[in-house]
């Protein structure tokens, strides 16, 4: 496969949009391809070898919708083969294997981290195990401005032509306490990042969005912003944010060429951000992040159009129950 080009950020244009060295370190391993743009220059080849907590149990959601999905243990039959598909927060606990996933049915991915390391060594890990090159985007979404959206926007059209499926899995956990414990900053990073960022992306992808013929946009909520209670601070709050931008997304997009959104609660799962939440739980009884790839693979690839527009509950899905609620009520006031 040609090598791409980078959509990175050049560090001397803002060290602040990602997380760790720029070296020529490593110049024997496999060249990691990144996504490239500056600020203030057209998009170019690259030429230099650069090396490389989720809610409590809470209250079930309610479940109002049939919509078919596949089963938990039954292996995806899914042929990403030619798709392009960026992963926000792909070295989270939630991220990881599904980009992984993706890659591994044949898409080429585009991992966006705000750690490179980390980032690398998720490159790696596809490169060895046969994958399309993938691509990387170190992004800081704390601190990224809407030009910066708007570049990789442009990174993407220019290099790649093309993006099948946006995930969102990136999220900002904060401190969690009483309201008067909570402190202004911490609010505004979680909505950032957490819905402000995710908003801002999105928007700035949708013309490449609508152009694919089974395009997805799939955005992760979480329990304790369907259902916020007390303690949870600005992550419930931006979360319940991300839902409702979900739901205005779906509501606009229900008659747009064939892209689809939906959302999923994954609910308590074995992953670091649990971690940091429950650090006293026994995880042993939780599933794995791993147990949710197949759900996510049939919402970017195969899921109707007609069924578009549902938040899905991942535990009840993974339980065998009826999991999917329509994000757009049918009796919901139109302007």
């Amino acid at each position: 496969m040609q090598a791409l080009s980078q959509l990175s950020y050049t560090p001397t244009a803002n060290p602040k949009l990602y997380v760790g060295p720029m070296s020529l370190a490593n110049r024997g391993r496999r060249r990691r391809v990144w996504m490239r743009y500056h600020p203030r220059a057209r998009v170019r080849p690259l030429r230099a070898l650069i090396p490389a907590a989720v809610s409590q149990r809470g209250p079930r959601l309610a479940h109002h919708s049939t919509m078919p999905l596949p089963q938990p243990a039954a292996p995806a039959a899914v042929d990403l083969g030619g798709r392009v598909i960026l992963v926000t927060g792909a070295s989270g606990g939630l991220g990881m294997p599904l980009a992984l996933a993706f890659a591994a049915h044949g898409a080429t991915v585009v991992l966006h981290g705000r750690n490179v390391g980390r980032l690398e060594a998720i490159y790696d890990a596809i490169a060895a195990a046969g994958g399309a090159q993938p691509s990387i985007l170190p992004l800081d979404l704390a601190v990224a401005a809407t030009e910066d959206f708007g570049h990789v926007a442009g990174a993407l059209r220019a290099q790649q032509g093309r993006l099948d499926g946006l995930v969102h899995t990136a999220a900002f956990l904060g401190p969690l306490g009483p309201v008067e414990h909570q402190t202004f900053d911490a609010w505004q990073t979680a909505l950032r990042v957490n819905v402000s960022a995710a908003m801002a992306l999105t928007r700035a992808l949708l013309p490449l969005l609508v152009q694919s013929s089974d395009g997805a946009i799939v955005l992760t909520e979480d329990t304790r912003g369907v259902a916020p209670h007390a303690y949870w601070g600005g992550y419930a709050a931006s979360k319940a944010a991300l839902g409702a931008f979900a739901t205005m997304l779906a509501d606009e997009l229900e008659h747009r060429s064939a892209l689809r959104v939906n959302t999923v609660v994954p609910g308590p799962i074995r992953s670091p951000l649990r971690n940091r939440t429950h650090p006293g739980e026994d995880k042993s009884a939780l599933a794995p992040p791993e147990a949710l790839v197949p759900l996510y693979l049939y919402l970017v690839a195969g899921q109707p159009k007609a069924e578009s527009g549902a938040r899905i509950d991942a535990q009840a899905w993974l339980a065998g129950q009826p999991a999917s609620t329509p994000l757009v009520a049918a009796d919901a006031l139109r302007p």
